[in-house]
């Protein structure tokens, strides 16, 4: 899975932390692509995005 995040300017700009922990809990393994209106291009996941994260697993 990958999630794709496009914000309209010069840089491209990660999720914030709220977004971050959501992701986590649909997907800590997901792609996380963060484009731009310039020519740069972030990729990385979100377990790279938010580590050590508290997820579902720690539920149980």
């Amino acid at each position: 899975e990958r999630i794709v995040i496009y914000t309209p300017t010069a840089t491209p700009t990660a999720p914030c932390g709220a977004c971050r922990q959501v992701l986590n809990e649909f997907n800590p393994d997901a792609e996380v692509v963060s484009v731009c209106d310039g020519p740069d291009v972030i990729r990385t996941t979100v377990r790279e995005l938010l580590p050590g994260a508290f997820g579902p697993a720690n539920l149980a």
